[in-house]
């Protein structure tokens, strides 16, 4: 049986990342985002913890 609080909370941390990477969309260059190896981890890290959000 599958618990409407698990899935409440998976989804509001899918929408937490979601407006994170479109925050980061708004502000970060392709040449910052190449270039800069924080920049793109915090990018990377944020899509894979939104996928392991939505599983």
């Amino acid at each position: 049986m599958v618990e409407k609080s698990v899935i409440a909370r998976r989804l509001a941390y899918l929408d937490e990342y979601c407006r994170d990477l479109e925050e980061a969309r708004t502000k970060v260059s392709w040449e910052q985002f190449s270039n800069d190896k924080v920049v793109r981890r915090y990018i990377e890290r944020t899509l894979h913890t939104s996928k392991r959000a939505s599983i």
